[in-house]
C-alpha cells in the first residue's frame, strides 16, 4: 500500500503537470512562428524548439491523449475535472505567451517582455497554487 504523500505527488503529476505540459506545447505548436513581414529583431530563441516544432506538437498532443486516457480509466470526477481544465487554462497562456516571447519582430517585442515580466510570475504562482492545492485535497485514488 502506498502512502499518502506518494499519492498527493502523483495527484499533481496526473491533475497538474502533465495536462500544463501538453497544453503548453500543443498550444505553441499550433500558434505557428508570430513574424512581422520585415521583421529582423529577435529577442527570444528556441533553436531546438522551432526546428521540431511539430514534433514538438505532436508530442504534447499524445501526452494529451495518455492523461486523458489515465483519467478516464480512473473514473475522473467532476470535482477532479476542474483542476485539469486550469492546469489546461494555464498551459494554454504559457505556450501561446512563449510565442509571443520567440517572435520575429521589426523593433521592440513590448508583448514578448510583457509576459516575461508579468505572465511568467503570475502563471508560476498560479501553477503552484493549484499543485498546493491537488495535493492537499482529500485523497482519491489515481
Amino acid at each position: 500500500m502506498t502512502s499518502e504523500p506518494h499519492r498527493s505527488v502523483w495527484r499533481v503529476v496526473w491533475l497538474v503537470a502533465l495536462p500544463l505540459l501538453s497544453a503548453a506545447s500543443v498550444a505553441w505548436w499550433r500558434m505557428g512562428e508570430l513574424a512581422e513581414p520585415f521583421g529582423s529583431d529577435k529577442n527570444y530563441s528556441l533553436p531546438f524548439a522551432e526546428d521540431n516544432a511539430t514534433r514538438i506538437g505532436v508530442a504534447g498532443a499524445v501526452l494529451g491523449c495518455v492523461v486523458i486516457a489515465q483519467l478516464v480509466r480512473t473514473r475522473l470526477e467532476l470535482g477532479q475535472l476542474r483542476f485539469v481544465v486550469a492546469a489546461v487554462s494555464i498551459g494554454v497562456m504559457f505556450g501561446v505567451g512563449l510565442r509571443a516571447m520567440t517572435a520575429i519582430t521589426g523593433g521592440a517585442n513590448i508583448g514578448g517582455g510583457a509576459f516575461l515580466m508579468f505572465g511568467i510570475p503570475i502563471l508560476t504562482v498560479a501553477t503552484i497554487v493549484l499543485a498546493v492545492w491537488v495535493a492537499r485535497r482529500r485523497p482519491f485514488t489515481l
